[in-house]
Parts: C-alpha cells; structure tokens; sequence
C-alpha cells in the first residue's frame, strides 16, 4: 500500500511538472480543419501523388506535340591543313581547306498507323487516373486524421471520467475519514477508501499518458516539430450521434458512383487499352514528309596559293544553296516478331488493368458490407450502455444512501461505483465507435472530401 501511494505520488508530481513547463511555453492551437490542411500540405504521399499528376501532364504535352512537324537546323565550320595529293598537279602539295556549311531541315509524319492518336488518348486517360489516385490520397488521408482527431477526444472524454471519479472518491475519502474519527466506521474503511483514491490517481495519470501518445500520433502524422507544443482543439460531438437509416443496397451503389479509387482504374484501364491499340501501329506502313535547305563556303590554298574561287556570299548565299523535299514511305515486312510481341505485352497489361478493377469492386462491396454491419451492431451497444449507465447511477446512489445510514458496506459501495465508471467508459466508448463508424461509411463511400467537418 506504502510503495503504491508513493509511486502515485512520484508519477502525480512528475505530471504536474510536465504541465507546468507545457504552461510557460505559449502553444499552437490546431483545430481539425487546420489539421487537414497541414497534413494536406506535408504529407509526402500526397506530394508523390501531385509528382505523378504533373509527370502524366507532361507526357499527355508530349503525345499531344507527336502531331506536329519538326524543325532542326545546323551549322558547320572546319579547317585542315597537311600535305595531300594533289590531283590536279599530279604530285603532293601543301593543302589547307577551310569549309563552312548550314542546313535547316523540318519533317512531319503523315501515316504512322494510328499510333499517335492512340498514344494522346492513352495519355489522358493517365491524366484522369494520376488525378482520382491523388483525390483518393487526400481522402485518405483526411480520414486518418480525423480518426486520430476522434482518439484524442475520446481520450479527453475518459480523463473527465476519471478526474470526476478521482474526485468523488476523495469526496468520499473525506467523508469516512470522519466517520473513523468518531468511531462510527472501521479504519479498515479508510484504508480501503485510501486504495481506491490512489488507483483512481492512477488510473487518471494513465489516461492522461494515453492521451499524450495519441496526440505525439497525431503530430508524426502531420509531420509537425515535436518539440513544439500544440493545443489540439476537437470538435463538440454533443449532438453528432445520428441513428442513420443506412441501405446497404444504395450504399453500395453509391460507393460504386463516387470512389476515386475506381474511377482512377476505370482510367487505367482505358489507358492500357489504347497503349494496346497503339502497339498494332508497327503492323502498318509508315509515311513522313521531310523538307530542308542547306549550303555551305569553302576556300582552298595548294603550298601557300590561293585557288581562285567564289567570294564567301557568293557561295554560301547563291551559288551553293540547295533545297530539298522528301516524301518516304516505310512497309514493315519482317522485324523478328518485336511488333508482336509488343501487342501480347500490351494486351496482358490491358487485361491486368481489367482484373485489378474487379478486384477493387470486390472489396468495395466487402468493405461497405462489413462497415455497415459494424454500424448497426455499434448502434445496438450505443443504446445498450446508454441504458447501463442509467442502471449504474441508480445502483451507484442508491448503494450510496445506504452506506450513509449503515446499511452496507464500503466494498459493496465500491463496487457499485466501478460499475459507474465502467458504465460511463463504456458509454462513451459506444458513441465514439458509432461516430467513427459513420466516418467510416463516408470513407468507404467516398464522400470524404477536403471541408471534411466531424459536426
């Protein structure tokens, strides 16, 4: 009993302590809105989500300018010096050959089977899949800041349990040690009573470290300094426990309607298909339009003699400019099965896409089914601790006004009051379950969007 009361003592100061440092350092208050925009904005896994979305953008940019003709241009400029033969004079010479040269050069694609139409709408359909994968990690993420939000104030709800429990129990620890004093009750009351004073300090210590954990949960999860201090403001849930009149039926369908997560394979899916019918491109001839113009400066010295020729604007402007178009045509004939093998490749990723969204649908049905069974079964327990609780008081105070008079013990007082506080536990408990239950339901539906409110 000694060593008890002392370990609550050590672990009462030692809080008190950490609150009063807590108290010097002025806090920042987060509220569950403010929660979400932080961990919307730090979340790595939402940064990789937008990544992915800009990189898809860039590629549907890039299939998008496929259509459009090229256009190049080069420039040129060489000097050699050493000795050569040299033809005209039949014997070998000192040569120096000085060359300058410039082209511009432009090609379009005329006919390329269909691959680049096929490409673009592959592209954006990657687009619109990038984009639902990154609603889906919002949600999911909101989600689990709001369950983190809901532990926080259900721990908040057991610590005012506990701390009326703590007091009551001193209340009555005051009560029999005036009884004792005066003879009217055993010192093995006060003894007891003194018991269940401290475990009750005990218990409440211990609420309040779980509290703490949840909250230094939630701060990882924001990715916030944890050396800071921050005031987590939760919502009023007085009034947010509704007994919905759920259909498993129009949740299902409704699910199926709005969650991200399908829609985003139901995208991939139309990517894969038109990669698959991009891949048949290399089964058909190939047609390209090429035009170009080009010219180019020489100047030549034979052992120190210049050999007279144009002028550098004679040449490079008139006399050596060339224009050119091309129109070639390329028919596939053998190319060592590569096409074909690329259309297998293609068409197994299109129907992988296809299996991975039945899969998807299946647990969709699974998890709004288990969901909504939870939920009536948590609305049973709600309305079954409800009427505990009330039981529970009555039993505490009528246990209560028979200890006053006598007519019974300290334990069986006891007794009734730690039914009281099981009862109160349980109860709150009970609402926290429907309420993220509810949450769970909108999770599993998909109507979790960023205004997410628990009110």
């Amino acid at each position: 009993m000694l060593k008890k009361l002392l370990i609550v003592t050590l672990l009462i100061g030692l809080n008190s302590l950490s609150n009063t440092s807590k108290a010097q350092t002025s806090s920042e208050t987060i509220t569950i809105q403010k929660a979400m925009e932080i961990a919307l904005k730090n979340n790595f896994q939402i940064q990789q989500a937008e990544n992915n979305l800009e990189r898809a953008k860039y590629a549907e940019k890039s299939s998008f300018y496929d259509f459009f003709p090229d256009l190049n241009a080069s420039v040129n400029y060489s000097q050699t010096r050493g000795t050569q033969f040299n033809q005209f004079a039949g014997s070998f010479a000192d040569q120096f050959l000085e060359n300058a040269s410039g082209s511009i050069r432009t090609s379009i694609n005329i006919f390329d089977g269909f691959s680049n139409i096929q490409n673009l709408r592959s592209a954006q359909s990657s687009v619109l899949a990038q984009k639902e994968q990154l609603t889906r990690a919002k949600e999911d993420l909101m989600f689990n800041v709001a369950t983190q939000f809901l532990a926080i104030l259900l721990d908040q709800q057991l610590i005012d349990i506990a701390k009326n429990n703590l007091a009551s129990q001193r209340k009555q620890l005051e009560q029999v040690n005036a009884q004792v004093e005066v003879g009217s009750r055993p010192v093995a009351d006060q003894y007891n009573q003194e018991s269940l004073v401290a475990q009750n300090e005990l218990n409440l210590i211990q609420r309040q470290n779980t509290l703490s954990n949840d909250q230094l949960r939630l701060i990882r999860s924001l990715q916030l300094d944890p050396l800071k201090d921050y005031n987590f403001i939760t919502p009023d849930l007085s009034g947010a426990v509704n007994f919905n009149d759920y259909s498993v039926t129009e949740l299902v369908t409704e699910a199926m309607k709005n969650r991200s997560d399908l829609r985003a394979q139901e995208a991939t899916i139309n990517s894969a298909y038109y990669t698959y019918k991009s891949s048949f491109a290399g089964h058909y001839p190939s047609l390209n339009l090429s035009a170009g113009y080009s010219t180019n400066y020489a100047y030549i010295e034979v052992d120190g003699i210049e050999i007279p020729r144009s002028t550098f604007n004679d040449q490079f402007f008139s006399e050596n400019v060339n224009n050119f178009i091309q129109l070639s045509l390329q028919i596939p004939i053998f190319n060592r099965f590569s096409v074909q093998n690329q259309v297998t490749s293609a068409k197994i990723q299109y129907k992988n896409a296809q299996l991975q969204f039945d899969n998807i649908k299946l647990g969709v049905v699974q998890e709004v089914r288990q969901a909504y069974t939870d939920y009536l079964s948590f609305t049973k327990q709600l309305q079954a601790s409800e009427k505990a609780l009330v039981f529970a008081k009555k039993s505490l105070e009528t246990q209560q006004e028979r200890y006053n008079i006598g007519a019974s013990t300290l334990i069986e007082l006891a007794q009734a009051n730690a039914q009281f506080v099981e009862a109160s536990s349980n109860r709150a408990q009970s609402q926290f379950r429907l309420i993220f239950q509810e949450q769970l339901i909108n999770y599993f539906v998909g109507k979790i969007n960023p205004d997410f409110t628990l009110n």
